[in-house]
Parts: C-alpha cells; sequence; structure tokens
C-alpha cells in the first residue's frame, strides 16, 4: 500500500485534494503502532488496490430484515438529511486543527474515500435515527456529520448491523459531530456488526460552550474491531459516557475513549463495562487529559469488567495528564469473574445458575437499553444481542 494507490481511488470527498495531501504527510501504520492495534492492514491494502464492491446503506430500517415487532415499526424510520459539502468543508477545517485528530490515518483515509455521506441535523426534529447496514459486500466506507444547534436538543439512535458472513468484510467510518453552545445530544448506538467482519469507527466531538453529551453504548460484534472517540470540550461543557461490552467467541474489540479539557468547569464522566468470555479478547483504552486552562474541571473514569472464560482476555488502561492543581479527577479500574455470592442469592431464589449469570450480564446492558424509551424495543435487542432469552424479556412486560 503507498500513495499512489490512495490517490488513484475514484472517491468524492467535499475536498479530495486536501484530503489526500493530508493522507501524504501520515506515515503508513504498522501494526506495531498501538493505534492500530488490531488494523488488518492487508485487507485495507488489498481495498485499496482492487475494485471495491458496491456498498450497501440503508435509509430506512426495514423490518423485513430486523424483524421488529409491530409495536415500534412506525418509531423505526430513518430520517437523515442531505450531506452538506461546504458545512462538511468548514467543519474539516476545523477537525484538522486539533492536535489529536492530525495523525490519525484512518480518520483520515476514511474522509478522503468514503462512499457514503450523510448528515443529521438537530433543525429537522428532536429524535433522529440512523442505519448501516453491512450484507454481502466487500466493504462499507462511510462519514456523517451531527451538528446540534445553539440551544437546542436531539436524541440520536444509531444502529450498526450486518448478516454478512464474508471473511475480510471491512467497515471504516468517520463521524463528526458539533454540539453547539448550550446544545445538548442524547446518543444512543447499538453495535452489532457481522462476525467475519472488521470494523473501525472514528467519533470526533466538539462541544462548544455549556454543550452537552450524553452517550450510551452496546457493543456487540464484529471479529476485529476498534472504536476511538474523542472528545474536545469548551467552558462549561459536559460528557456522561456509558458503554457496555460483551464479545464471545475470537472476538476482538479496542475501545479508546479519550477526553481532552482546555477550558474551565468542564465535567466528564465516563463509565465502561466490559464482558468477555471464550477466546474473546477486549482492551479499553482510556486518556484524559487536562490543559494548565482547565480550572474547576471534574473528571471521572470508571471500567468494571467479567471474564466468564480462563481463555478471554481484558485490559484496561487508564492514563491521566493533568496540568493543573484546581480539579477533580478519579478513575477506578476493576476485572473479576462474576460475583459468587450474588450468583449465590439469585439461585436461592430459584433460578439455574445459567439464569443467574444471565440476569447479571443483562445488569450490564438494561442502562443502554431502557435509554431506548421502548420497553418493546429494548426486550428486542435484549433478545437479538444475546443478552437475554425471550422468556426472561417477558418477565420486562
Amino acid at each position: 500500500m503507498n500513495l499512489q494507490s490512495l490517490k488513484s481511488i475514484d472517491a468524492e470527498p467535499f475536498d479530495r485534494q486536501a484530503a489526500l495531501q493530508l493522507l501524504g504527510r501520515l506515515q503508513v501504520p504498522s501494526l506495531k503502532d498501538e493505534n492500530f492495534r488490531f488494523t488488518s492492514l492487508p485487507n485495507l491494502a488489498s481495498y485499496l488496490t482492487s475494485e471495491p464492491g458496491a456498498n450497501v446503506a440503508a435509509s430506512n430500517l426495514s423490518t423485513d430484515v430486523l424483524d421488529y415487532p409491530e409495536a415500534f415499526t412506525d418509531k423505526a424510520q430513518s430520517r437523515l438529511s442531505s450531506w452538506d459539502p461546504q458545512l462538511a468543508q468548514e467543519w474539516g477545517d476545523k477537525f484538522r486543527n486539533l492536535a489529536f485528530w492530525q495523525n490519525d490515518y484512518l480518520a483520515a483515509w476514511a474522509d478522503a474515500h468514503a462512499r457514503q455521506s450523510s448528515g443529521i441535523d438537530s433543525s429537522d426534529g428532536e429524535s433522529r435515527r440512523s442505519l448501516e447496514f453491512f450484507e454481502g459486500t466487500r466493504g462499507l466506507f462511510s462519514r456523517r456529520q451531527v451538528r446540534v444547534r445553539a440551544g437546542e436538543s436531539m436524541k440520536w439512535i444509531e444502529i450498526m448491523l450486518g448478516a454478512s458472513q464474508e471473511a475480510g468484510g471491512l467497515i471504516v467510518g468517520v463521524t463528526q459531530i458539533l454540539v453547539e453552545e448550550s446544545g445538548s445530544l442524547d446518543w444512543i448506538q447499538i453495535q452489532d456488526w457481522p462476525e467475519q467482519a472488521e470494523h473501525y469507527g472514528r467519533y470526533l466531538i466538539i462541544l462548544e460552550k455549556n454543550a452537552s453529551l450524553k452517550y450510551r453504548a452496546i457493543h456487540r460484534g464484529g471479529r476485529k474491531g476498534q472504536n476511538l472517540i474523542r472528545t474536545d470540550s469548551a467552558e462549561g461543557a459536559r460528557i456522561d459516557l456509558e458503554a457496555a461490552i460483551h464479545l464471545d467467541g475470537r472476538r476482538q474489540f479496542d475501545y479508546w475513549v479519550d477526553n481532552y479539557h482546555d477550558a474551565e468547569k468542564t465535567q466528564t464522566n465516563v463509565r465502561v463495562n466490559s464482558i468477555a468470555t471464550d477466546q474473546a479478547k477486549i482492551i479499553f483504552n482510556a486518556n484524559l487529559k487536562l490543559s494548565s486552562k482547565a480550572k474547576g474541571t471534574e473528571a471521572r473514569q470508571k471500567s468494571r469488567s467479567f471474564l466468564l472464560s480462563p481463555r478471554a482476555s481484558i485490559e484496561v488502561m487508564p492514563k491521566l495528564e493533568i496540568a493543573i492543581d484546581d480539579v477533580k479527577v478519579s478513575h477506578g479500574a476493576s476485572v473479576s469473574n462474576l460475583d459468587e455470592n450474588q450468583i449465590f442469592y439469585l439461585r436461592s431464589r430459584g433460578l439455574s445458575e445459567e439464569q443467574a449469570k444471565s440476569l447479571l450480564i443483562e445488569a450490564f446492558m438494561l442502562p443502554t437499553l431502557r435509554a431506548l424509551g421502548s420497553n418493546d424495543e429494548a426486550r428486542y435487542w435484549a433478545h437479538r444481542l444475546n443478552i437475554s432469552s425471550a422468556e426472561e424479556t417477558d418477565l420486562w412486560k
């Protein structure tokens, strides 16, 4: 893979030449670079040097594909506003000026070569849904812009799933999110990519003065994956991030959360719960950086992890970089098996051991599912993601 092969790709980005010039200044990553720990460079090179297959993207949630309960199919329409090239150019310039974005090869590559572009804007309504669906294609490459205008609120439910079993499928996407002054974004993310696919997502987030972001996510699918969420907070901005990762088989997932605070009185609260069984591998990498301008900032990191198999592994790497004293910062991490006392208590109430374990796993995922706002939808996803059996979710009624 080289720059010439990159330039030969027929893409239509918002500024092709600028994006390619940026790529030209970046070195092709090696597997020794922790930013690309799980990235399959042969897959990426193969895609770049061959004719890509057709991309499949759905603009509506299909009841035929998802078999959604009738109770909420009327709520399942995806309403994506059109991609705005001028706005994308303005945002691209803004993100390029941020140091934490400049050396991210995958973000630059996806920005330059994505064949699917979409935009979501709070002015289109308070509640938005989007779906990316991967089935029987070589690759899905997308970029998005999400904008919450000043003083407005928006709820965004992002669903990523598929049924493809094609080995070597590659999913790469970059999403730029801007929450303007005093705006608020309630973002729910459910990810269940095919077992054979590799997926790499970049979420680059700017919060302006007194803006807020509430994020809840479930990550379940893919053979290899890496999500990187990077935030840049202005004065008074607030972030509440909660993710649940549940992997089985031989899946691998690398989850990065980088929070940068360069202004006064910002708040960040990060909680990640991980469950690994069989030979699954999870890495949670949390970076918290407070500059000398971050007076009065409060930031917390917390990670809880369960290992359900002797061959599974979970690595937790919290990192703090604090350049000022007048802040409140905490972090904590634990890796253990399911609590035997809790299992004993549940079994003493008539549950089998398997039911007791399933119930404890469900408790990890439940906050995100409840955030959907519909018990029918929460039950559907709990069953689809193998969090609970159909019989157990009937207890929610």
